[in-house]
């Protein structure tokens, strides 16, 4: 819900935290030389004129992998089978 990540990369330059909805913001698979390329645009905000980047907006998303997925939410990391994130965010985990 807030635009930067890592210290000042604009990772979501839509987001804001005064409005209700989620901004996601994706990225393809790309090769090292295209992702070089994108890494060096998030300063300015730029990256989004990738065509590889996609953005999105919703008032709530859910996920769930038929493996566990890799989450990064306000600088904690975890993995889990199926994540719901809306103005509350929760994961389950199933172990094999």
């Amino acid at each position: 819900m807030l635009p930067y990540f890592g210290g000042g990369l604009k990772i979501a330059p839509e987001a804001d935290w005064s409005k209700n909805k989620l901004v996601i913001t994706t990225v393809e698979p790309i090769n090292r030389w295209l992702l070089l390329g994108l890494l060096s645009t998030l300063f300015f905000a730029e990256h989004t004129r990738f065509k590889s980047v996609h953005t999105y907006h919703a008032s709530a998303v859910s996920l769930e992998g038929e493996t566990l997925l890799t989450y990064q939410v306000d600088g904690s990391t975890g993995r889990a089978k199926r994540i719901e994130i809306g103005r509350e965010i929760h994961f389950t985990t199933f172990l094999r």
